[in-house]
């Protein structure tokens, strides 16, 4: 980017210590107005938690939140220093990727997957009873081109990740530029 885009205190996820939706929302914005460029390639990625309710459900708020701090430690490690990663919602994670192909950006996610695969969350309830449960994520990518804007390109993510779900979840889609109402070539990790 040529211009950092700037952080501040109130730009952060008090439970995952990522940037947050706010975060998310004017850095698309900056981009948007042309106040901040990225160069190009750069990739936008959306993640889903697969099966989250079933988390909450099955060992408690607590023991979710756990998974969920999890997960943003693990996207946090294979991201590079220069990635912009964001909890945007609930169970649902971005990162912008600057100068890195979408090929490249699939690359690192499948890397999220894996590392998700071979780790189990690790928490104890008020009891003190431990537990170990693996969780795992829906991952879409797509690169961001001069030709179509960086909201676009997350919606494009987006759709990929929806993908990845049908395609039976805990993998990585490419948009790949593609109509996604077509099928997208999903890689199970």
């Amino acid at each position: 980017m040529s211009r950092p885009i700037p952080g501040h205190g109130h730009r952060f996820d008090s439970l995952t210590s990522l940037l947050n939706q706010a975060a998310y929302n004017e850095d698309i914005s900056l981009v948007q107005k042309g106040e901040v460029s990225l160069p190009y390639p750069s990739a936008c990625v959306r993640l889903d938690v697969d099966n989250f309710k079933t988390v909450n459900d099955s060992y408690g708020h607590a023991a979710g939140d756990e998974a969920l701090r999890h997960i943003a430690a693990i996207v946090r490690r294979t991201a590079r220093e220069r990635d912009r990663v964001y909890r945007i919602s609930g169970d649902e994670f971005g990162v912008l990727c600057a100068n890195y192909t979408e090929e490249e950006a699939a690359g690192a996610m499948r890397r999220v997957c894996s590392a998700l695969g071979s780790t189990p969350v690790r928490w104890v309830n008020q009891e003190g009873k431990a537990f170990e449960f693996y969780v795992s994520v829906s991952i879409g990518v797509a690169e961001f081109e001069q030709a179509i804007n960086i909201g676009e390109a997350f919606e494009l993510a987006d759709k990929a990740s929806y993908a990845s779900k049908a395609a039976g979840k805990g993998r990585v889609s490419r948009s790949a530029g593609q109509d996604l109402s077509k099928t997208l070539g999903t890689e199970p990790n």
